[in-house]
């Protein structure tokens, strides 16, 4: 699975905001559960991860960079962790109408507290059926970097206070330290540090003043002081005073801290203004063991927020139902149906929309079958609108006449040399040429062995398995199977011209010894004819005797199964000869035997 951070992770030391170190901690936990993490975007990526929806200097692409993207791959998938306001700010920023059109363009969305996920619930109503199906996982920190010290003594004739921010937003807490700052004037036995970047640069001389550092160098810092400060106001989620508590050090924080409370529980207490904020000290000064104790490590870790967030992404991708749509021949769908095989886990979660197409002039096509008709796979959606709207779980669509390939496929640039040399070109769903529709034995052997097991999930009703069975059994060790595509329906002339000869199928034929019989199927009762009056060869030749007319075959449900059949029965011997550009010989040869040979005319 490929996975795309839009925000890029700070390297190790280099101080910066909470959402650089939430990318940093989650990228490198799904790097080693085998994602493979990105930061730039590119081809057939599964999921996006959004932090921030503009673009800045820490943050590649913005919201409107990924709707671009969607329109391109509408299969990629998009998480957006919300983890903003502007009532955080004394001045706004304005960027929750940009955070509304991220959630209304986002697959799951996913709030970084209760506080905020009610916040947006109560202000919006437009999103308020997507909060509703939304997620919330709280942040954490890194407890092998924040740790507490052992055997911490406190020395009540000199308690330490300290905070730290990276952000000098007035609303940080700035009212309440400067305040403090004043107290300090005259209360000596109170010390407060302040770690990061100070409002205005306007640093009281009272206060200790740290300049931004993060990483070990601030869990050092942290660890010197007994009782960790935050009076920031409507805190989306905060990492700050996470990283306190992880350092040992009980938590004094801010009424109408937004979701600081939820994470503080009972390892500290909350303030209302400057004279509280002393009286509250003093309780945990009297308790400070028992606060210290409560705090909750497991909660505070990174490992729990990640696989919080694994467990969700592998969730949603078990759970992720995936629907063939396309609209092509018989062969064509069964390719894009097994495909999707490969967009899922669980096989049970794939579905196929099959439409019945009985007017050549409507979609230039015609395939007048149904499915349930053909398949035993209990698997049609009959109104592809109705099963998407009333589902509550993630679709996916794939509508490609192209196998499903993946980058850990690793199939090199332009791997796919197939050239028709005709009017018609086939036309790959991969930018850089990795298709292996029409490779045969050139695909990774290991590829070629998953989609064999992937074709046998397909299974013909009972009615067609007899009759391949039964016909089946005429055919011995030197059986050969032929197939003739002779392009003679509407639109295929710009192949005909170029392909059609049947010539060169006898001669190829004439190659084995007389041992070697031949079935053969064919869209023509032209190519019939032949082999059966006139080749030198039609006294070794098969035919499965049709009762509809091959040349109207797809126009009736009866002409359909008996493709089917003869489909499946191509696929029986070990020696397959078929047609250039043809996907019934392609299928043919995938529900073949592993030690197929193929010649293709």
């Amino acid at each position: 699975m490929k996975i795309l951070f839009t925000l890029k992770p700070l390297p190790k030391g280099i101080p910066g905001g909470g959402g650089c170190f939430f990318v940093r901690d989650l990228s490198q936990y799904f790097l080693d559960k085998g994602f493979d993490v990105v930061f730039n975007l590119q081809p057939n990526i599964d999921l996006i991860f959004m932090v921030d929806p503009r673009k800045n200097r820490t943050n590649n692409y913005s919201i409107d960079t990924i709707i671009q993207y969607k329109t391109i791959y509408p299969n990629v998938k998009v998480m957006y962790a919300v983890n903003e306001c502007d009532i955080k700010r004394d001045v706004s920023i304005n960027i929750e109408p940009l955070i509304i059109k991220t959630i209304l363009n986002c697959n799951y969305v996913v709030f970084i507290s209760k506080w905020l996920k009610n916040y947006y619930f109560n202000k919006y109503e437009i999103v308020r059926h997507i909060i509703n199906k939304s997620y919330v996982i709280n942040n954490a920190c890194n407890l092998n970097i924040f740790k507490p010290t052992d055997n911490k003594k406190l020395n009540k004739n000199k308690i330490k206070l300290v905070t730290h921010h990276w952000s000098d937003n007035y609303n940080k807490g700035f009212y309440i330290y400067n305040k403090l700052a004043n107290l300090l004037e005259t209360n000596k036995s109170i010390e407060f540090t302040y770690i990061g970047r100070y409002h205005r640069n306007a640093i009281p001389r009272t206060v200790n003043y740290i300049h931004p550092i993060s990483d070990e160098r601030l869990a050092n810092e942290i660890r010197k002081n007994d009782i960790y400060l935050t009076a920031s106001l409507y805190e989306p989620g905060g990492i700050h005073q996470l990283e306190g508590m992880a350092c040992g050090l009980p938590v004094l924080y801010r009424t109408n801290g937004g979701g600081i409370k939820e994470s503080v529980l009972n390892s500290g207490e909350e303030f209302e203004d400057i004279d509280d904020l002393i009286v509250k000290l003093n309780k945990i000064v009297d308790n400070y063991d028992e606060y210290r104790d409560n705090i909750d490590y497991k909660f505070l870790s990174s490992e729990r927020f990640c696989e919080e967030y694994y467990t969700l992404i592998t969730k949603i991708i078990l759970n992720n139902i995936v629907i063939t749509t396309n609209e092509g021949g018989l062969a064509n769908r069964i390719k894009s149906w097994v495909s999707c095989y490969r967009l899922t886990p669980n096989n049970k979660n794939v579905r196929v929309y099959w439409p019945i197409l009985d007017n050549y002039e409507t979609k230039k096509h015609i395939l007048n079958c149904s499915f349930n008709k053909l398949f035993t796979n209990n698997i049609e959606i009959e109104n592809l609108s109705s099963f998407q709207n009333s589902n509550d779980n993630t679709i996916s669509i794939y509508n490609s006449h192209c196998l499903k390939i993946f980058d850990s496929d690793k199939l090199p640039i332009n791997f796919n040399t197939f050239n028709s040399q005709c009017a018609v070109r086939f036309t790959m769903n991969d930018p850089m040429r990795r298709n292996i529709d029409f490779m045969y034995n050139k695909i990774p052997n290991e590829l070629i062995q998953e989609y064999r097991e992937l074709f046998k999930i397909v299974k013909p009703i009972p009615k067609l398995q007899d009759k391949i069975n039964t016909f089946g059994s005429k055919f011995n060790e030197n059986s050969v199977s032929v197939h003739i595509r002779s392009w003679n329906r509407k639109n295929e002339m710009g192949r005909r011209a170029y392909l059609h000869n049947v010539i060169k199928f006898e001669k190829e034929m004439m190659k084995y010894g007389a041992e070697y019989n031949f079935f053969i199927a064919t869209d023509s009762m032209d190519v019939r004819k032949y082999f059966t009056q006139k080749s030198v060869l039609k006294d070794r030749v098969m035919l499965y005797q049709r009762i509809t007319d091959l040349d109207t075959s797809r126009d009736f449900p009866e002409g359909v199964q008996e493709d089917l059949i003869e489909l499946y029965l191509l696929s029986k011997n070990r020696i397959l000869i078929g047609s250039h550009f043809s996907t019934f010989t392609e299928v043919a040869w995938w529900l073949g035997p592993n030690n197929m040979s193929v010649t293709i005319i």
